[in-house]
């Protein structure tokens, strides 16, 4: 399966929508062209005429990562200025008053992990460091589930260990000093949705048994009351450390991970495991702030051990934004990064 999902490869779509004549459309079957000045863009009976007098250099050409266009001066993709850019689908470049488009091609265009973790019905384990996006891949598996009920997340953590079971399953009025009145849990908030359990590998082991009899039947009872409920909820497990170590280490479970191991695991990759990932990363922040990143500081990112991972990255992203805003370049904020790290 393939880790990039919408990055513009071979025979996938381009759009030309030029100043003077027609829309055209072309399946990109080049693997490399150079622009200057004075040229025009031509595939096959596509064509698209020259750069601004001061973008000299222009080469789009495929690489092993995709497609990337790269250039001595600023051009313009997706309202930003740039020089260089690996091409993703729905990417738009202008070249003057031109505008090209790029598209992954719905003849090859593959399934990706998350869409296929969307439509099955098995719970899904979700396996890495914090900050690597754990509560995004959730959140962005429930919509693309279909699925009609709430999203609800429990970060088990931050629960008292005599508070997990009412907030999981409710409790009656009366079920302990302080339920003055019915409470419903987590489970039944997500009915006919999704119930995201973070931090699973923070549960003591009395309670991992209550948890294991639940998935097994998916039934449960509220604390204090003798009735039992069933569950069609779909569940999202999410740990910080590897549970197969922690049963080594006798902190959880085996019969629980077991049942969890079952599941669907993905592991999500640190960034000082995945350095392209810090250069998507900066591309969404991008056209989500109407920025740009100096791509020497990209590189310099690159270099970065990054122990926050995605929500650090963001975050210090976020904090140079305040002070640059149209353009990022390396400042006091990344060198107090580097000591740092």
């Amino acid at each position: 399966m393939r880790d990039y999902p919408h990055i513009i490869e071979h025979l996938d779509i381009i759009e030309l929508f030029p100043v003077y004549g027609h829309k055209s459309k072309k399946k990109l079957r080049f693997s490399e062209i150079n622009l200057n000045s004075t040229d025009s863009l031509e595939i096959g009976d596509l064509k698209l005429h020259g750069l601004d007098s001061d973008q000299q250099n222009m080469k789009i050409q495929l690489t092993n990562r995709g497609y990337e266009i790269k250039s001595d001066s600023f051009f313009e993709c997706n309202g930003v200025l740039a020089k260089e850019v690996l091409l993703q689908d729905g990417d738009q470049i202008r070249f003057n008053e031109n505008l090209v488009k790029f598209k992954k091609s719905s003849e090859i265009k593959k399934e990706s992990k998350l869409d296929l973790l969307a439509k099955s019905n098995h719970p899904i384990h979700l396996f890495g460091e914090t900050g690597t996006g754990k509560s995004y891949i959730a959140k962005r598996i429930h919509q693309l589930s279909g699925l009609k009920g709430k999203f609800t997340q429990l970060s088990l953590s931050t629960l008292n260990e005599n508070l997990i079971e009412s907030e999981l399953f409710g409790h009656i009025k009366g079920a302990f000093t302080g339920a003055i009145r019915d409470k419903v849990g987590a489970i039944t908030q997500s009915k006919g949705g999704t119930l995201f359990l973070d931090e699973i590998d923070s549960l003591s082991l009395n309670f991992q048994k209550k948890l294991l009899l639940f998935l097994d039947n998916m039934t449960f009872r509220p604390v204090g009351s003798e009735k039992e409920y069933s569950s069609n909820t779909r569940l999202i497990f999410a740990s910080n450390r590897s549970l197969e170590v922690l049963v080594n280490e006798n902190k959880f479970r085996s019969d629980l991970f077991y049942r969890i191991d079952k599941s669907l695991t993905w592991k999500l990759s640190p960034l000082r495991e995945d350095r392209e990932k810090i250069l998507r990363i900066c591309k969404q922040f991008e056209e989500q702030n109407f920025t740009s990143i100096d791509r020497s500081l990209i590189e310099f990112y690159k270099d970065l051990p990054w122990y926050g991972n995605i929500r650090q990255l963001i975050g210090h992203l976020e904090k140079k934004l305040i002070f640059q805003k149209k353009r990022l370049t390396f400042d006091e904020t990344d060198r107090d990064l580097s000591v740092k790290s």
